[in-house]
């Protein structure tokens, strides 16, 4: 599998609609998976209870259909009287420390890597004379499914490129975006009885990324936590495997991961923490930074863009940078967000046609090998993107290598955001708002799916996934 030419879409996908030579022109053979025409709405998958096909590029997709039917054929074979509700390991409050990352937490050993002379300053987005780049998104989608025998975390992830164009999915529920090699298992099972082995399918297992049998006491919200982090490590394995072909008339390629670059979680800074989801967490870890190491080795870039930043605790604890902190926004710890919005709003020189960028800052892990720089942008909407949101507030998460990467190309890390969105008319990056659409999508159809096999069976739902469903057949 190849990427396209650069800025040339030919036989794959835009938004969603398939294309040919031409406009308008048909796929040959679909699964019932689009959008209205003329729509840029979210996709739609049509009946999932009873997902039609046309005759070619349907193997995958049907494969994909009779594996979650199986999935739910084998745990309809328990007993219910065999289900069990266990305590859980943690408490609540515990569980947000082990997942939360520790951004959130307090970053430590933050400082500032390359000095500055003010808290956000204005920047041109673009460059004089860009390159031609590729950009390739990554995101991942998931959601739970709940019954009285078993809980079901179901993901899903996508690739899209620049235009956008859609790249590959897994599980591939469109004809033609199957990936080049199959992907991990896309549903994790996690039995509410101990001492039976259900008969699973490839696409699902029972067992988390260090191999630990999941159980009734294992957490619903970390199994749909490791499943799409081990989604979204595999497509930049993918990834890295097409880039050893770089596409014809670009530069480069750049890839974007919706999120944080890589996540190092409390549970790998906490003695406290049970060791099943240390275990997970710390192979999880070291597989996304084998997969970035791949692509930046290959001279291919990578991007962390993190757009809920309401928690984290960065610059307030970055070591160079507390005058400018509290000369703008007052002494105290403060979280990111709230710092950025008052530097833009009272301390930053408004220019027309900027975004406003902070210094960067280093920020070490209490994991070998984990180093990340960070920098927030602050960026404006034009006259036609006003909305409630104001400024949009991102922050930007890389490695030393991938900088030295775009430095060679002559672009700053936020440049290269801004090609990506900025340059379209889009203050977020369009591949990965693509991807980020259609893996929610995925994931969604084949939760809904699988609820509808497991009732055909005589499954019941809990009353949150029945209620999630309803309100979603309600269009709440």
């Amino acid at each position: 599998m190849d990427f396209p030419d650069a800025g040339i879409p030919t036989t794959a996908r835009i938004h969603g609609m398939p294309t040919g030579t031409g406009r308008g022109a048909r796929a040959p053979g679909r699964l019932i998976a689009s959008r209205p025409p003329g729509s840029m709405g979210p996709l739609y998958y049509g009946n999932t209870a009873t997902v039609g096909v046309e005759e070619r590029g349907d193997m995958q997709a049907l494969a994909i259909v009779d594996e979650i039917r199986a999935t739910a054929e084998g745990i309809s074979q328990a007993p219910l009287r065999a289900a069990r509700i266990a305590p859980s390991l943690l408490r609540l409050s515990d569980l947000v420390q082990v997942r939360a990352p520790l951004e959130d937490l307090g970053a430590p050993g933050a400082r500032v890597y390359e000095a500055a002379p003010h808290l956000l300053a204005p920047r041109r987005p673009l460059p004089p004379r860009p390159p031609r780049l590729l950009f390739a998104g990554v995101d991942s989608g998931s959601r739970g499914v709940e019954t009285p025998l078993a809980g079901f975390a179901v993901a899903a992830v996508s690739a899209s490129l620049s235009a956008p164009l859609e790249l590959f999915d897994w599980p591939p529920l469109h004809p033609g975006l199957e990936p080049p090699v199959e992907g991990p298992p896309f549903l994790r099972v996690l039995p509410n009885w101990v001492g039976w082995d259900p008969p699973l399918p490839r696409g699902a297992t029972d067992r988390n990324p260090g191999g630990e049998r999941y159980g009734p006491e294992y957490s619903m919200a970390q199994a749909l936590d490791e499943a799409r982090v081990c989604l979204e490590n595999w497509a930049l394995e993918v990834l890295a495997g097409m880039a050893s072909r770089p596409p014809r008339g670009a530069r480069g390629l750049v890839v974007l991961v919706d999120g944080p670059l890589y996540l190092v979680p409390g549970a790998l800074a906490s003695g406290g923490a049970p060791r099943v989801y240390r275990e997970a967490w710390s192979r999880l870890l070291d597989a996304r930074l084998r997969a970035i190491r791949l692509l930046e080795g290959l001279g291919v870039p990578v991007l962390g863009v993190v757009k809920r930043v309401s928690r984290s605790r960065i610059l307030s604890r970055a070591r160079g940078l507390e005058a400018r902190v509290e000369a703008c926004v007052g002494p105290g710890e403060h979280s990111d967000e709230m710092i950025v919005y008052r530097a833009y709003a009272a301390c930053a020189r408004r220019i027309p046609g900027r975004i406003y960028r902070t210094p960067i800052v280093r920020v070490d892990q209490p994991v070998p090998g984990a180093v990340k720089l960070v920098e927030y942008l602050a960026v404006p909407p034009g006259r036609w993107q006003s909305g409630p949101e104001g400024v949009r507030i991102v922050r930007l998460e890389y490695t030393p290598a991938t900088l030295e990467i775009l430095r060679d190309w002559g672009l700053e890390p936020y440049q290269a955001y801004s090609l990506a969105g900025i340059a379209s008319g889009s203050l977020y990056p369009l591949p990965i708002l693509a991807s980020d659409r259609r893996a929610r999508g995925i994931a969604r159809a084949v939760a809904r799916f699988l609820e509808r096999e497991l009732a055909r069976r005589g499954v019941p739902l809990s009353y949150e996934s029945a209620l999630e469903e309803r309100l979603e057949g309600w269009g709440v």
